[in-house]
């Protein structure tokens, strides 16, 4: 593998303790809202091969979340923020940078699945900016 490049999820190892358990059903139902989402930022002029940084954000017990933080990276995330929110319950945003296609998006939903079920952690959710090769679309960047 040249340096730099992400594993895919199947050959994380050491301590991360991934495994891919997750029902089909669960599948289903994260990736159907995924689709939503990715429309969404299709509808929006997103162009979908262009890298940018997406955000997964985990719920769980501190602990949990602790070890998850510790092991992002081999995920090929980065801690963004471990806050809590307003109850005080604690709340881990992770990220990396990405495009937004079919594929990579479907990679994306089997890591937040196998993190899940690696760490007794629910994802929250996920989301980024609807971008084109020069960043985020915006009046001085339309799509």
């Amino acid at each position: 593998r040249p340096a730099g490049q992400l594993l895919p999820v199947r050959e994380v190892r050491g301590d991360v303790g991934v495994k891919a358990s997750f029902s089909r059903d669960r599948w289903e139902e994260a990736w159907t809202a995924d689709l939503d989402v990715i429309r969404n930022l299709r509808s929006n002029g997103d162009d979908p091969l262009a890298p940018r940084e997406i955000d997964v954000s985990f719920r769980g017990s501190r602990n949990a979340l602790k070890r998850l933080a510790a092991a992002c990276s081999n995920f090929g995330f980065k801690v963004q923020s471990f806050d809590n929110d307003e109850e005080g319950e604690p709340w881990l945003f992770l990220a990396r940078v990405q495009t937004s296609d079919d594929e990579a998006m479907r990679e994306l939903t089997e890591t937040y699945l196998q993190i899940e079920d690696s760490f007794d952690v629910e994802c929250d959710g996920w989301g980024c900016m609807a971008s084109n090769h020069n960043g985020p679309i915006s009046n001085e960047n339309p799509a």
